[in-house]
């Protein structure tokens, strides 16, 4: 049934009380000039402007206010949470951290179910985070490796425990203006001398320079510079090398089952994408054609 609307009837009340009534045909000529008055002063009527400014704010909020929907929320989802929230407490929750706890998630899914209505579930960011969580889902409940798989595992990539050699290096900075050879400073001066400790050839590298390091290895134990920098001409020597080495098994019995665990995750994931994709059927959509190209056709 149709309704009408209270600003309506209302302004059908002002307009009773303060326009007279129609006169015949005859007359409309001559009270044509008048209706611009009778405009004006219903304009200045209070009753008049508080209407309009009434109906002004019942259009905007029938226009604006959200429409009530519902969200079905089950209560085991909430009573999982609280228990998990204890189990993390490792106390009883209060009547108030339960209350905390439940509007936290009701509000949590309400912008997940907000957030999907607007379509923001189709985000590529979305996507990415749901992909890398399912990915996890699937490589998860990865069975422990025995000892000989562990050995066995170790042996095949001694290349990947190898430690490479180190090196304990003194440097010494003269200025850039300085044109003497370093033996020359040395016999009349004492500069000062910096350690360098147990340096792999990558960090001396990304210190200085590959090349640098490179020269400074070969020359050991004498002195090789100068490398120029901003700082100064940089000497420096070798004075002690670690020589390279692979841990035995026992030393790093812990990192090899990690690198095992790594793998094995990697490997069933694989697998179970695989049988995943198997799983659905498939239908490619053709791209829409442009209009030009449809007219071609």
């Amino acid at each position: 049934m149709y309704s009408t609307s209270p600003c309506i009837l209302a302004s059908l009340k002002v307009r009773s009380m303060t326009q007279p009534a129609s006169l015949p045909d005859t007359q409309s000529s001559k009270t044509r000039p008048l209706q611009g008055n009778r405009l004006s002063a219903l304009l200045r009527e209070p009753l008049s402007v508080f209407i309009l400014i009434g109906c002004g704010l019942f259009a905007i909020n029938a226009l604006v206010a959200p429409e009530e929907q519902s969200l079905v929320i089950s209560d085991s989802e909430i009573e999982a949470r609280l228990l998990l929230a204890e189990l993390d407490k490792d106390a009883p929750l209060s009547t108030a951290e339960i209350a905390e706890l439940t509007d936290e998630f009701i509000t949590q899914q309400v912008l997940v179910a907000e957030a999907r209505a607007r379509g923001l579930d189709q985000d590529s960011r979305i996507n990415t985070l749901l992909v890398e969580k399912m990915l996890h889902v699937l490589s998860a409940e990865v069975r422990q490796p025995t000892p000989s798989e562990l050995k066995e595992f170790y042996n095949s990539n001694l290349a990947v425990y190898a430690q490479p050699a180190r090196y304990s290096a003194e440097e010494i900075v003269l200025a850039r203006t300085d044109s003497r050879a370093l033996a020359a400073v040395l016999e009349t001066e004492s500069p000062r001398i910096r350690p360098l400790p147990e340096l792999r050839e990558s960090e001396l590298g990304s210190i200085f320079s590959p090349a640098f390091a490179r020269e400074v290895i070969a020359a050991a134990p004498e002195w090789s510079g100068p490398f120029a920098s901003n700082r100064g001409q940089h000497w420096l020597r070798i004075i002690e090398t670690t020589p390279s080495y692979t841990p035995q098994f026992d030393e790093i019995r812990e990192l090899v089952r990690a690198g095992w665990l790594q793998q094995a995750e990697a490997q069933q994931e694989l697998e179970l994408t695989e049988e995943l994709v198997k799983s659905y059927r498939i239908i490619r959509a053709p791209a829409p054609q442009a209009a030009g190209e449809t007219a071609a056709q």
